[in-house]
């Protein structure tokens, strides 16, 4: 297993993963070690791609008392 470096990589990783998820590896397999290598780098990959901008606090507010029924 390598550092993913491109998006084909990136894309790769992602349709493995996906098909060792379908499979559902029992625990300590070389499944599931794999599925949980490939998680990490997904992560990483994405965390230093696609980062998540914090949201902006008034809309997370607005959001929350919309989920809670609230109009306030």
């Amino acid at each position: 297993m390598k550092p993913i470096r491109t998006d084909e990589e990136y894309q790769h990783a992602l349709e493995r993963a996906d098909k060792l998820i379908d499979v559902d590896p029992e625990p300590d397999t070389p499944q599931a070690d794999e599925l949980e290598q490939l998680v990490d780098l997904v992560v990483r990959w994405e965390d230093e791609h696609y980062p998540l901008e914090p949201p902006d606090l008034e809309e997370a507010v607005k959001f929350r008392k919309e989920q809670q029924g609230s109009d306030e």
